[in-house]
């Protein structure tokens, strides 16, 4: 219970954890069911929690909160609610600003050289040509 008070957990965090302090299958089981039980653990609680930091502190994008969430055995229709803590404003706001700040960084020997590093800088942090690609024209 402790583990899951600190901060929010997935399932599979929560198993890992168990396996690896050598707990038996059928015990961990019927832990991680009381857990759920005495809501110490919540899917949907951890995807939106986990989107809505991943975002706002490390300025990810939504395809790579979507890649970790689902490295983390979170269910589709949890990624889909954590995702929807995001609001499209606030987005495209830190694209523009992600932008701004890493153009001035960029040493390049022509302009289309510039672009082409900042558009992977964009897509290594997690965002879709689809949503970036305004910002280029």
């Amino acid at each position: 219970m402790s583990y899951c008070a600190m901060q929010e957990r997935c399932h599979f965090e929560v198993q890992e954890k168990l396996k690896s302090w050598q707990i038996p299958w059928d015990i961990s089981s019927e832990l991680i069911v009381h857990l759920i039980e005495y809501n110490f653990l919540n899917e949907e609680r951890f995807a939106r929690s986990f989107a809505r930091g991943k975002f706002q502190i490390k300025r990810w994008g939504k395809r790579k909160i979507t890649q970790k969430l689902f490295e983390k055995r979170v269910s589709k229709p949890c990624i889909k609610l954590g995702l929807a803590e995001i609001s499209e404003e606030d987005y495209k706001r830190t694209i523009k600003a992600l932008i701004v700040r890493k153009e001035k960084d960029i040493i390049a020997t022509n302009k289309f050289e510039k672009m082409a590093k900042l558009r992977s800088y964009l897509m290594q942090k997690g965002y879709d040509w689809s949503d970036i690609k305004e910002y280029f024209e």
